[in-house]
Formats: structure tokens, C-alpha cells, sequence
């Protein structure tokens, strides 16, 4: 169905996922390989009752339900169906649930660019041009001038702070803006 990822690509995919912060927990991750119909690898994790062992982090358990899946079924499908339930817009109506949305949107937006699709805003997987590099990717991703509107930042800022912005460097964009606006008045 889509294109094949590489190891990189699926990492990346992962780590977003299972960020620590701004991914999913560990139980919805479980709930989701289970619609899926991928198979749960566990993370090694075990417990005598005396004594407690620690497994891999989510982010490596996920990778490796992910790897395997892709060598047992030889196939990509569910990983990418994966991808589509985990990102499901009603999976984050709530309000205190908006930001993390967001933050992932845009990450598996900016992996899934560089393979030539793209997650829409209905939460679908479909087939792109494919991104060349950084740059291209924050400007298809980031819309900066809704960004920009939103954050009521200055016209003026933007002419001096673009490329610190689209980094996600806020404070050369500070630093730069203050610079360059001292004499300014608003």
C-alpha cells in the first residue's frame, strides 16, 4: 500500500510516538498495536516478587513490535494503519490534549515528508511530493504565517528572526529581535 521505511525512518516514527512527554503512554501504545493486530514483543521487563527488572524503554519496545511486524508479515500496512489510529484527531478533543496533538503532528509530518506522504489534518496518511531537505520540511510543516498571526509576532520580527523561528530557536529569536528593534517603536 504506501512506500517501504527504513530503519531510520522507523526510529524516528517511534521516538515521536513514544516521546517521553509529548508522545503516548505506554498502555495507549499497547491499546493500539492490539487494534492493529501487531504483535506485542514485550520490553523484558520482569519481576520474581523480591526483585523488579527493567526493560527497554517504550521507545525501543515500539521499535521492536515495529521491526518485528515488518519481518513477520513482510509488509508495512500495519505500521502505517499504527500510525493513522495513534494520530486520530478524536484522540485529542480535549483541550489539555491539543498541544501534545500538535507537537506530534508536526513531527511524524516531518518524517513522513522525506518518504513522499504526508498525515493530514483528518488523521489519513496520503502520498506527496517528497521533502529534499531540513528547510523544505519546516516550511511545508511549521505554516509560519499562521503561526506567526497567532503569536501576534510582530511584522517587523519576522524580518530579522525567519530562520531562528523556523528552528524553533527562540530565544536568538529574542535575542535577535530585541537587537535589531531597539530604536523601533511600536
Amino acid at each position: 500500500m504506501f512506500k517501504p521505511l527504513n530503519e531510520q525512518q522507523l526510529k524516528s516514527i517511534c521516538d515521536i510516538l513514544a516521546h517521553t512527554y509529548n508522545g503516548l503512554t505506554k498502555s495507549e501504545l499497547g491499546h493500539i498495536l492490539d487494534q492493529c493486530e501487531i504483535a506485542d514483543v514485550g520490553d523484558g521487563s520482569s519481576s520474581n516478587g523480591y526483585t523488579f527488572k527493567f526493560g527497554v524503554n517504550k521507545r525501543t519496545w515500539l521499535y521492536n513490535c515495529f521491526a518485528n511486524e515488518i519481518k513477520s508479515k513482510k509488509s508495512f500496512n500495519n505500521i502505517y494503519l499504527f500510525i493513522e489510529k495513534a494520530m486520530d484527531p478524536v484522540g485529542f478533543v480535549r483541550q489539555s490534549k491539543r498541544e501534545q496533538y500538535q507537537i506530534m503532528f508536526e513531527e511524524i509530518n516531518k518524517v513522513l515528508l522525506f518518504i513522499g506522504l504526508e498525515l493530514g489534518k483528518d488523521g489519513k496518511i496520503r502520498e506527496t511530493v517528497r521533502a529534499q531537505s531540513l528547510e523544505e520540511v519546516d516550511r511545508r510543516v511549521n505554516n509560519l504565517k499562521k503561526r506567526l498571526y497567532d503569536r501576534a509576532i510582530h511584522p517587523e520580527v519576522t524580518k530579522y528572526c525567519i530562520k531562528d523561528y523556523l528552528r524553533k530557536d527562540y530565544f536568538d529569536v529574542v535575542f535577535e529581535a530585541a537587537k535589531e528593534l531597539k530604536g523601533y517603536v511600536i
